[in-house]
């Protein structure tokens, strides 16, 4: 709401992007808690890329977007006329902390994990206002292994889950076993370490599903987080060459 703060970091990011020879900025401004702030948010985000379009010419400014815009602060319509996009970010729908296991990005709404998608933030930011065009999607290259109390899906949590990264999902599926939910359209498996545990994520045939949908959808493109949690795997690049390329 403070207009000198609001300059200040417009002041401060130019020069820090200018001085490296950046190419844009994506603002990734997280629990802003009250629909009040809208205009306020609007206001930093147009005056930020005009500073930025006028000063670096060619650069990009981008937002992130959560999954659930749950307090109304993103005005989609405002901002599709002067981002030049906005990243989806699809992931923690079943989040670390949560009261149960599931898919981190489930591609549709089902019985089992609920209405809350990728399919459903899809639909949702572009039926509020922004072009397909400028509307990407942020997907994931790690999952969370939960200690559940049992194998039943959705399993009750006995605490926090731990973030794993493809390469360490891919491995430990391969020793527990890799399973497929058809519900979140997304694998997982089970194990045992002191009680029941249970493990989600993506890879190849579950990203390739939701580069479809993007496809489908004629949005903008694809995110990674994050670039690098890959390695040393070649099959997420490979796809996404063969999805986009």
């Amino acid at each position: 709401n403070n207009a000198t703060s609001r300059q200040n970091l417009i002041d401060s990011l130019v020069t820090v992007v200018s001085n490296r020879n950046g190419g844009g900025v994506n603002i990734d401004f997280e629990g802003i808690s009250d629909s009040a702030l809208k205009a306020n948010v609007t206001l930093f985000l147009s005056n930020l890329t005009t500073r930025f379009h006028r000063d670096i010419p060619g650069s990009e400014v981008s937002v992130a977007l959560p999954a659930v815009d749950w307090n109304n602060v993103f005005d989609m319509a405002a901002l599709d006329s002067f981002l030049d996009y906005a990243i989806i970010m699809g992931y923690d729908y079943s989040w670390k902390g949560g009261p149960t296991a599931g898919p981190v990005a489930p591609l549709q709404a089902s019985s089992t994990f609920g209405s809350l998608s990728v399919s459903n933030s899809i639909n949702t930011y572009l039926g509020k206002g922004i072009r397909p065009s400028k509307l990407l999607l942020g997907c994931p290259y790690y999952g969370y292994d939960w200690p559940t109390v049992d194998y039943s899906l959705p399993g009750a949590t006995r605490g926090t889950g731990s973030a794993v990264l493809y390469p360490n999902a891919k491995a430990n599926a391969t020793s527990h076993g890799r399973q497929w939910s058809d519900a979140g359209s997304v694998p997982f498996y089970f194990y045992t370490n002191s009680g029941a545990r249970q493990c989600f994520y993506d890879d190849a045939q579950s990203l390739g599903l939701k580069y479809d949908l993007i496809n489908s959808k004629g949005i903008g493109g694809v995110g990674i987080w994050a670039l690098g949690y890959d390695d040393p795997n070649p099959e997420l690049w490979a796809l996404l060459a063969q999805k986009f390329a």
